[in-house]
């Protein structure tokens, strides 16, 4: 059922080669593909390692829609929302499109498209917003989630590096002190016979295995990140981010993302609704309350304008 919407979000994105503007970046050629989850090297959900959810921007809405015109109505929305948000987009905002696969159920279930809106602040903080929209059933379910990524927290990954000398010192610690012993038992070895290298062989196997398997698992998620975007500094930041402060210009900086981008994505959806004579009160009602937000989840906390930050360091989401 989703298939007529991805194609025909395909069409548009190939007709869009020719948009240039300076503020926002429109993909230049169809959406990419993107399997997940295949293994446990892979991300587990598309929105991993995005940021602190935003629950006061985010919405999960279903629409009862005769099931026959399900498939067209997904392929408006998807084309209504990329014109809107390219046309009519200010600052730094990029625009992109992703077609994601669950490598779980590869073959059973059709991609669903996500379109991904992002803003880079001055200072570092990405917001982030996942749209997409699915049939189900005679059930059109339209979803926004919205995200905040501090910047990188070098301490903590200053941190995890010394951690990882650990195994590595035991290994050298090891290996001196087994050599030692046995230079000195071999000084003291009546018969001049060499002794048997087995031991040590088999020491260093047991201290070695180990070893490995505790520096992948403290590097995993970074390994991972790197996997799925094929950045080692997004990577870091993913994992080891700061909690978005709650200094003026930067909270300043997330909403007026939030207030500008998200309005753009619920009208253009309504617009749609509202042409296939479906309700859009709850979406009116969404648009009033992002208006009176004041604040960004910090993800342990609230971080407000005038407050302070409180809660963990924790931003990394996972599903």
């Amino acid at each position: 059922m989703i298939a007529g919407a991805l194609c025909k979000s395909e069409q548009y994105l190939e007709n869009s080669t020719t948009m240039t503007t300076s503020n926002l970046s429109v993909p230049s050629s169809p959406a990419p593909v993107k399997v997940f989850n295949q293994s446990f090297l892979d991300i587990h959900d598309p929105t991993e390692f995005a940021g602190v959810l935003q629950p006061q921007f985010s919405i999960a809405y279903t629409y009862t829609v005769d099931k026959q015109h399900l498939p067209a109505i997904c392929d408006e929305l998807y084309t209504h929302v990329l014109e809107k948000v390219y046309a009519e987009s200010v600052g730094k905002v990029s625009l992109r499109t992703v077609d994601y696969v669950d490598g779980r159920y590869s073959g059973r279930e059709a991609p669903r498209r996500y379109i991904v809106v992002e803003s880079d602040t001055n200072r570092g903080t990405r917001s982030s917003i996942f749209i997409r929209f699915l049939p189900f059933g005679e059930n059109l379910y339209v979803a926004v989630d919205s995200y905040v990524l501090g910047t990188v927290d070098w301490l903590s990954v200053f941190m995890r590096g010394l951690i990882t000398l650990i195994p590595i010192l035991i290994i050298f610690a090891y290996l001196s002190v087994t050599a030692a012993l046995s230079a000195f038992t071999g000084q003291f070895n009546q018969y001049g016979q060499r002794s048997s290298g087995g031991g040590l062989g088999t020491g260093f196997f047991c201290c070695c295995v180990p070893a490995v398997l505790f520096l992948l698992l403290l590097w995993l998620d970074v390994f991972r990140a790197f996997k799925q975007h094929g950045s080692l500094a997004l990577a870091l930041r993913q994992n080891f981010s700061k909690t978005p402060n709650d200094q003026s210009f930067n909270v300043d900086d997330v909403l007026m993302f939030f207030k500008s981008a998200l309005p753009l994505v619920i009208f253009s959806v309504r617009d749609v609704l509202k042409g296939h004579g479906l309700e859009f009160q709850t979406l009116d009602d969404f648009v009033s309350q992002v208006n009176n937000v004041v604040t960004i989840s910090s993800g342990g906390g609230i971080l407000s304008i005038i407050g302070s930050a409180v809660g963990g360091k924790n931003n990394r989401v996972s599903p």
